[in-house]
């Protein structure tokens, strides 16, 4: 299942594949994935995602009844979502944080003037 839902502010899909392997008599395991991801129009920066993955049992009852037990893992980006760089990226942002405090005297800003040293 694909959906792509959308409006003046935001854009965002939600896609969702599961099966089924049936054994016994109406008995059958599941399983489900689905993944979300929400783009704000106007805010690159601003995006969001989650997944979802489910593993179900589920019993048919003599009664007719089912009845399912499983565990579900929900997991969801941090605010803002999560950074989208490679490591290489990640080692150059960092070389250059560090050059920039070094040149501050080891502070991660400039001193203001007229300020008080602590």
């Amino acid at each position: 299942m694909l959906a792509l839902m959308s409006d003046p502010d935001a854009a965002a899909t939600s896609v969702q594949a599961g099966a089924a392997f049936p054994f016994g008599s109406g008995d059958h395991v599941a399983l489900l994935g689905r993944h979300y991801a929400a783009h704000a129009s106007g805010h690159p920066d601003a995006t969001t995602a989650s997944d979802v993955l489910a593993l179900t049992l589920v019993r048919r009852h003599g009664t007719g009844a089912y009845w399912t037990v499983g565990p579900r893992l929900h997991l969801v980006s941090p605010r803002g979502g999560a950074p989208k760089i490679s490591a290489s990226e990640a080692r150059s942002r960092d070389k250059r944080r560090s050059a920039r405090r070094s040149k501050a005297g080891g502070r991660s800003r400039p001193k203001r003037p007229g300020t008080r040293p602590r």
